[in-house]
């Protein structure tokens, strides 16, 4: 008659790790040939350390054995009592879980605006996309800014004509980061131009912290970029037939300047 194995606690238990001969006498064996070194010194050239009777070199050579026989019985007991599994599960939980965490939340490279405007630059121009447009770096209060290019605060970048207009502080992202992120995309010239788009009533000392600001531009930016004032004035009353001039943007024969 055929009978079923008997099932017991003990039969379903996890089996114990295999034991790992290099792991249990790959240290004592280190450390005896370390040892054999050091009383091959002391015997074959004990003057050179220090060490010129015999009676010293017997001395250093008890000290060198019984430094190794500590260690390898300091080892031994260690090793009865599970600290080296303990410490390399304490390792493997700690930094494993940070690695797969990284792993599994990738961080982005750039702000996702700069992001699109670089594919659709890409796609337009192909490898030559960093050239091929003029970057303008538009800067000054919100209001202001708002009111000569409407959307740009919210939109970081977008283009314009031949040109890109960057805010220098868009929202969803601190400003220095933002300039710091532009100057990767384009090291050599992160901007052709910075606007600094200003209005100076009577009286006004606005303008005394405007060096401050353009040098802190430049730092973040790592490059002082040509700077054109744009002096933002409401428009009132039809368009007239002609207008003076009263200020200009660099042309296309400066883009090679």
């Amino acid at each position: 008659m055929k009978t079923e194995p008997t099932i017991t606690p003990d039969s379903i238990a996890e089996p114990s790790p295999k034991p790992r001969p290099l792991a249990a006498w790959g240290f004592p064996a280190f450390v005896v040939i370390l040892g054999a070194f050091a009383l091959a010194i002391v015997w074959v050239n004990g003057a050179a350390v220090g060490l010129p009777s015999t009676d010293a070199r017997k001395t250093a050579s008890l000290w060198i054995v019984g430094v190794m026989f500590g260690v390898v019985l300091l080892h031994g007991l260690v090793s009865r009592v599970g600290a080296y599994e303990l410490a390399g599960a304490t390792f493997r939980t700690r930094f494993g879980a940070d690695a797969k965490a990284s792993d599994a939340v990738p961080t982005s490279k750039r702000d996702a605006r700069l992001q699109f405007l670089v594919d659709e630059l890409r796609t337009s121009h192909g490898w030559r996309w960093r050239n091929r447009t003029r970057w303008l770096l538009v800067n000054g209060a919100d209001a202001l800014i708002e009111g000569v290019a409407p959307g740009l605060k919210r939109a970081g970048a977008m283009p314009v004509g031949d040109v890109i207009l960057v805010h220098a502080a868009p929202d969803g992202i601190d400003a220095a980061q933002w300039r710091r992120q532009i100057r990767q995309l384009r090291r050599r010239r992160p901007v052709d131009s910075l606007i600094q788009v200003v209005r100076l009533e009577e009286g006004s000392r606005s303008g005394e912290a405007l060096p401050r600001t353009l040098a802190g531009l430049a730092t973040d930016l790592g490059w002082a970029a040509p700077v054109t004032f744009l002096h933002a004035v409401p428009a009132q009353g039809s368009q007239p037939d002609t207008f003076d001039a009263i200020g200009a943007f660099p042309g296309p024969a400066l883009k090679g300047a």
